[in-house]
């Protein structure tokens, strides 16, 4: 990556800060970054952590990641913004006003998004030497719906996706209140 450094950093801090936004832990990062063939595994797990919470490498780690920030946000939008596509289809729109599809470079973006698959089969009379072609079939497979409706409110949380919790040894979980007469009678005049 040729991005402008932070502050002075050295060359071997600049790998460190690269691999991290790689993806590689703190200690498999600085094992590849510096010379550790000497160090315990301890030794380079401490001078990782000390390296990791110096200002000017958490700066240029956040420098680096940035941008991949800023892609994987954008695919998120795109990804969206394709599957509201295949939601928001109108199939009516697929076809002519005699009820003919409609040819597939003809489609909506909704419409072409929708679209799974398309096969075309030459229909033919007769047999033999009096077979003639006598039109064709036409079948469009339509990506399913309810499943692209169901993506999109996930991806725009719309719901949560339930969770079941238990109690002591995965068992129910026990709810036990003990009032005493004037405070259920409160209660119940109050309606709560």
């Amino acid at each position: 990556m040729s991005t402008p450094r932070t502050k002075a950093i050295s060359p071997p801090q600049e790998a460190f800060c690269l691999l991290i936004v790689a993806g590689h832990n703190q200690s498999d990062a600085y094992r590849k970054a510096y010379d550790c063939t000497r160090m315990k595994a301890k030794t380079i797990n401490e001078k990782a952590s000390r390296m990791m919470a110096l200002g000017k490498i958490k700066a240029r780690v956040a420098e680096l990641i940035r941008p991949v920030i800023a892609t994987a946000q954008m695919s998120r939008e795109q990804w969206l913004e394709q599957i509201a596509r295949v939601a928001m289809f109108d199939p009516r729109k697929m076809f002519d006003a005699k009820g003919y599809p409609i040819g597939i470079l003809e489609l909506g973006e909704n419409e072409a998004a929708a679209l799974a698959g398309f096969e075309c089969y030459e229909d033919f009379a007769g047999k033999g030497e009096e077979r003639k072609a006598s039109g064709y079939t036409k079948k469009f497979r339509l990506v399913d719906r309810l499943r692209a409706l169901e993506l999109y409110g996930k991806g725009m949380a719309y719901y949560a996706e339930r969770q079941e919790h238990t109690g002591k040894d995965g068992g129910p979980i026990k709810l036990e209140t003990t009032l005493t007469a004037e405070e259920a009678y409160v209660r119940m005049v109050r309606g709560n």
